[in-house]
């Protein structure tokens, strides 16, 4: 009897402590390349999707976002944002997570994507793999943030700046500047969340990080918050 309740009080602490690390210590967003009309990138997007990995994200990277950390996850949810950060999971040898939503259930695009995003959200704070780890999710920038989709759908919310709690960290930090909606302008930004708290879903440092390149790079844009892009061939404007 002794000896099955010290086991049972081994398991209830393992599964203690893993429950206090179910989530990320950091989480890394962004948005996906430039695009065409289409469901891909356009040349550009592809040049930036490279560019972060061999600059950002990638194994090896030249300023690796991860320092000597290996990511834990990549996640994605529309073909542009696949083809963005796929070059840097391949370098890690690692496959893209996407969220598992049964998209059937809807006919509307919005509405499939609001689950997708919720669904993906709850997963990446609560997967026990994840715990005290770095977790990239690439995005469609309207459900990054976008104040309009905020107000028609509050309850549940369907954007990463209210299901991670961005909006709140706001509120406690005026001097930190969260936009509530993505510029439709700018595929050149990383919103980076730290989560220093193990027992709390509340960020307690959120970075806003422009994406510079160097040669052979030097191109692709890296224009000012809402500023416009250059026109590039090939891609939507």
């Amino acid at each position: 009897m002794r000896m099955i309740s010290v086991l049972t009080l081994l398991v209830g602490l393992f599964l203690g402590l893993a429950a206090a690390s179910a989530q990320p210590r950091q989480i890394i967003i962004l948005r996906h390349g430039e695009k065409t009309d289409g469901p891909d990138l356009c040349p550009t997007g592809f040049l930036r999707a490279k560019a972060l990995a061999e600059v950002y994200l990638g194994k090896g990277a030249a300023q690796s976002l991860f320092g000597a950390e290996r990511p834990a996850a990549f996640y994605a949810i529309t073909d542009h944002t696949r083809e963005t950060i796929e070059p840097s999971a391949k370098s890690w040898g690692m496959q893209l997570l996407l969220p598992a939503t049964d998209k059937s259930k809807f006919t509307n695009k919005i509405e499939g994507e609001n689950r997708e995003t919720e669904d993906a959200a709850k997963d990446v704070l609560t997967n026990p793999s994840f715990g005290g780890k770095i977790v990239v999710m690439t995005w469609e920038h309207k459900h990054i943030a976008n104040k309009d989709l905020d107000s028609e759908y509050q309850d549940p919310p369907v954007t990463l700046r209210r299901l991670l709690n961005l909006d709140q960290y706001a509120k406690h930090h005026p001097d930190v500047k969260i936009p509530e909606t993505w510029s439709g302008d700018n595929y050149d930004y990383f919103w980076i969340v730290d989560y220093a708290d193990p027992k709390s879903a509340m960020p307690t440092k959120v970075k806003i990080l422009k994406q510079t390149f160097p040669a052979p790079y030097e191109s692709v844009p890296a224009n000012d918050w809402k500023e416009p892009e250059p026109r590039l061939e090939g891609c939507k404007q």
